[in-house]
This record gives structure tokens, C-alpha cells and sequence, in this order.
């Protein structure tokens, strides 16, 4: 499932180091008086971002801040004059598929891991799109563990789940396990996406609210650690959206979603024949793979080179800036 995030995160990430370059640098350290100037270059603009919030006033903040910038401007840092989104790819239409032998360099590693994300579109554009994505992944969920991995038992690992990279959002589905090959594994979740359409469809309203009001009630119940606190508010931090009124205002938005809404999105953008279908299908072989691979040379995707390539021709996402600082 590692191996699985960290080249999806590969694939929708554009102009980002593979592990293998940083390996390949390492092993050739350059001298110190080279690692000294390319530290100063690197510090000599920046962007500094923190979150102080708990038992503090805003006095003790301000203070904090003024001594921590204080001590950077000595070093000769200088405010970034303009900051960049990282650059999240379009995927076309269709299908992509990425395939990665693990087997090769574990031998040992007998799981193979099946992520297949269908990519929506940017967040905050279209608040009622983001409820429909929630929905979908809230009321997905059940279903996917109850027929992939309770009845058809896949793997010890099955999950539907929102798959956000920086400001694009999306409908995730992930299996981990040694029963199926990750290509079979796919054609299951295709075989469960058009069940779990036919379940939004003849889901009764008084079902559809139960799952409405359930989601809201995760979303608005108080925090019971401070950190619960952070990690809301740094995951508005950390992208630059800044939109610490998120969660009140996607909630009374989706307290008005109606169950037509979410299948009037699944049609849109899940359905095998939807119009805005993109689909990326992450997958890891272990040994229980065998021999057999994934067969489609079209939008087949095997190597580092690949991802480079991909990235080349990709479209950028409608909000990805190109600028570099």
C-alpha cells in the first residue's frame, strides 16, 4: 500500500524528485563548500507558514513568529515575491494505468496492491460537487468493504475513500492482498462501481438522509485532542487555500444535497460510460502476480521514464499556476 501511495503521489504531482534521484545524489555527496552555497541560494527567499493555536495568546504568536523570521532575515532570506501551486496533472479521459513490479526487488513480498482513483476536479470551485464526492466515498465505503472484501474477499485491506492531492479531489478505491492479480482486482472494482450505482439509484430518500446526517455529524463533532484541531486547519495551511470556514460552509451545503444530486454525479463522472471519466489505476505486483501483466500498451505506464513523459503531455489541472519561484 506504501509503494502504492508514493507513486500515486508520483504520477499526480508533476515536476517532483523520485526516491531513486535522491539515492543517485546522495551516493556522490558533493563537497561542503557546494552544499553550503546551495543552502544559502535555497534560503535566500522564502515563504514561512505557522500555525500557533491552543494555550497561546496572539501576543506569545507574534512574538514567536518576529523571533523565528528574525533569525532567517540574518541568514539573508528574503519574502518569496510570489508563490506556486504544485502542479497537479489532468488526467485524460479514459483510463491510465500504472503498473510496478515490486516483485523484482522483494522477493518476498507475496501482496499486490490495486488503487484506482477517478479524478474529479478541483475543491472549493464547486461546493456541491465536493458534498457528492463525500457522499460517494461515505456511503462507497460500506458497500465496497461488504462486496469486495466480505463476499468476494479480495484482500485484508479494502477501502473507498475521498483521494485529494493538493486542490483536486477525486473517488479513490483501494484493495491489498495475494488472492486476485491487481488486473482482475480492477475489473472486480469496475464490476462493484456499476452495483454501487444501481444501490445510489434505488436507495430509498430516508436511507439517503441517514447518510447525510451522518456525515455531518462526523464532520461537526467537537474535537476530543488538540491535534485533531491542527491537522484541519494545517490541511488548509499547507496547500494555500486558507479556508478555515470550510467546514461550516461544505456542511450546510451538503445538508442540501438531494440523492438525485449524487447520481446525477455518479453518471457525471464514475459510471463506465460517464462523460468526464478519468480514471488512473495504480497497480503493485507482488510475487502472488506470477508472471502476468497488465495489457494496456495505450495508457500503460511502467518506469520512472513514463511518469516523466506523462507529465510532459499531461493538460494542467484548471488551477495549477505554471510559475516557478
Amino acid at each position: 500500500m506504501n509503494v502504492g501511495n508514493y507513486y500515486l503521489s508520483q504520477l499526480m504531482l508533476s515536476k517532483s524528485w523520485h526516491l531513486s534521484e535522491y539515492i543517485e545524489v546522495l551516493e556522490k555527496p558533493p563537497d561542503l563548500r557546494v552544499m553550503a552555497r546551495a543552502v544559502r541560494e535555497a534560503l535566500s527567499k522564502v515563504q514561512v507558514e505557522m500555525l500557533v493555536h491552543g494555550n497561546a495568546t496572539e501576543e506569545n504568536a507574534r512574538k514567536l513568529a518576529d523571533s523565528f523570521c528574525g533569525r532567517l532575515e540574518r541568514l539573508g532570506a528574503e519574502p518569496l515575491p510570489k508563490l506556486r501551486k504544485k502542479e497537479v496533472p489532468k488526467l485524460p479521459l479514459g483510463t491510465l494505468v500504472f503498473e510496478f513490479d515490486l516483485a523484482k526487488l522483494n522477493p518476498a513480498q507475496e501482496n499486490c496492491c490495486t488503487q484506482v482513483v477517478y479524478q474529479v476536479g478541483p475543491t472549493n470551485v464547486d461546493l456541491q460537487r465536493d458534498a457528492c464526492v463525500s457522499l460517494c466515498c461515505h456511503i462507497g465505503h460500506v458497500s465496497a468493504f461488504q462486496k469486495l472484501r466480505t463476499e468476494r474477499q479480495l484482500g485484508y485491506i479494502v477501502q473507498a475513500f475521498p483521494a485529494v492531492t493538493e486542490h483536486v479531489c477525486g473517488f479513490s478505491v483501494l484493495v491489498q492482498g495475494n488472492r486476485e492479480h491487481p488486473k482482475e482486482v480492477d475489473r472486480l472494482i469496475e464490476e462493484w462501481l456499476e452495483d454501487f450505482g444501481e444501490e445510489l439509484t434505488n436507495m430509498s430518500d430516508d436511507d439517503f438522509q441517514k447518510n447525510v446526517e451522518a456525515l455531518v455529524n462526523e464532520r461537526t463533532q467537537r474535537y476530543s485532542r488538540l491535534v485533531q484541531e491542527t491537522t484541519r486547519h494545517w490541511a488548509e495551511i499547507l496547500p494555500r487555500r486558507y479556508k478555515f470556514e470550510k467546514v461550516a460552509e461544505s456542511t450546510r451545503v451538503l445538508q442540501k444535497v438531494k440523492r438525485q444530486d449524487v447520481v446525477d454525479f455518479f453518471e457525471t463522472y464514475l459510471a463506465p460510460n460517464a462523460p468526464e471519466r478519468r480514471k488512473l489505476s495504480v497497480r503493485v505486483l507482488g510475487t502472488s502476480a506470477g508472471e502476468e501483466r497488465s495489457d494496456e500498451p495505450d495508457q500503460l505506464l511502467t518506469c520512472l521514464e513514463d511518469l516523466r513523459s506523462f507529465h510532459q503531455r499531461a493538460e494542467p489541472g484548471p488551477q495549477t499556476e505554471r510559475t516557478r519561484a
